[in-house]
């Protein structure tokens, strides 16, 4: 993976991820020696807005022996967002951020069809995301994990519906993330790379049919994924941890997260801030906490981007999760 950052100049200076590549866009084993392409005046080639970025992808070869090829690429063709193939998304439109994207009925079978339904935490709003080739990725309902998310007939005019179909490695199962905002993106099918998942008629109702439709800058082509659970925690979790919560209080102003706790029982105290990608922000600890009585943690951010950052709590047996946007 090569990722691509640039400082940015504000009060204090911070540095901001603006792509990255993966293996899989590249064919190559690894990617290396990431750098940004400049005129002889050392400005950017393709401007602020879409310069163009070089690396090198390596793979090994006969005899162990290392081959490099230099490769580029413009900043709209980078991956802005890089899902983790364990945790579990929701889909909710940029233009109704109460609905989510939705399988009607919640039923696990070939053809039925996707929607956009107010939110509900039911597993057919649930959603994984499997990387699979160029930088493509394929989305797999929980309602049914051996179904994907799919373009009816593989058509390519607008308003072609969109359904559940069972896996079958085609492109018009495999969706490309484009960043828009750096918090909602589009997504387009990679058969026909013009067109983006689309509700139609930007409507706001239960039920209203999902489709392709060129791309046209409308928030009803744009997505936040919602982080939800990782599968890999859940099992850690019961219902009375569950119901066990904690209190987070943000002072952006001030640059810190105030953290509010009642442990159930004595013992230690761990946070851990993870950012979207599942790398490890920042890890705090407090070497002892009683029964019933109120802990409490401040965790600065001044450190820290603009965006949506994953909490653990772990206490004794207790593992509690929130989500936050800094």
């Amino acid at each position: 993976m090569v990722y691509y950052a640039r400082f940015l100049q504000n009060n204090s200076g911070s540095w901001t991820v603006d792509g990255q590549v993966s293996s899989s866009e590249t064919g190559r084993e690894r990617n290396h020696n990431g750098g940004f392409l400049t005129d002889s005046y050392g400005g950017l080639v393709g401007g602020t807005s879409n310069y163009t970025v070089a690396f090198t992808g390596a793979y090994i070869g006969t005899g162990n022996l290392w081959t490099y090829r230099v490769f580029s690429m413009n900043k709209s063709d980078l991956t802005n967002f890089y899902p983790v193939d364990t945790y579990v998304y929701e889909l909710a439109p940029r233009h109704a951020s109460n609905l989510r994207l939705d399988v009607a009925g919640a039923v696990d079978s070939n053809g039925i069809n996707v929607q956009v339904y107010e939110t509900n935490s039911n597993d057919a709003q649930k959603w994984k995301l499997k990387e699979v080739t160029g930088g493509y990725f394929e989305l797999i309902p929980q309602s049914g994990i051996t179904r994907r998310l799919d373009v009816y007939g593989a058509g390519t005019s607008n308003g072609t519906n969109v359904q559940i179909w069972e896996t079958n490695g085609n492109y018009e199962q495999q969706w490309r993330i484009i960043d828009k905002t750096g918090e909602e993106f589009e997504l387009s099918p990679r058969h026909a790379q013009d067109k983006r998942l689309d509700v139609a008629g930007a409507g706001t109702s239960n039920g209203t049919n999902v489709q392709i439709y060129e791309s046209n800058e409308n928030q009803a082509q744009q997505w936040e994924f919602i982080y939800i659970s990782s599968s890999k925690m859940a099992n850690q979790k019961d219902k009375d941890t569950e119901k066990n919560e904690f209190e987070l209080i943000t002072d952006i102003s001030n640059n810190y997260i105030d953290l509010r706790y009642t442990p159930k029982n004595n013992g230690s105290l761990k946070v851990e801030i993870f950012d979207l990608t599942g790398r490890l922000i920042s890890e705090k600890s407090l070497n002892y906490v009683t029964t019933g009585n109120i802990a409490t943690m401040r965790i600065p951010t001044n450190n820290y981007s603009k965006g949506i950052y994953i909490i653990n709590l772990v206490s004794g047996n207790d593992f509690l999760q929130k989500k936050i946007k800094l």
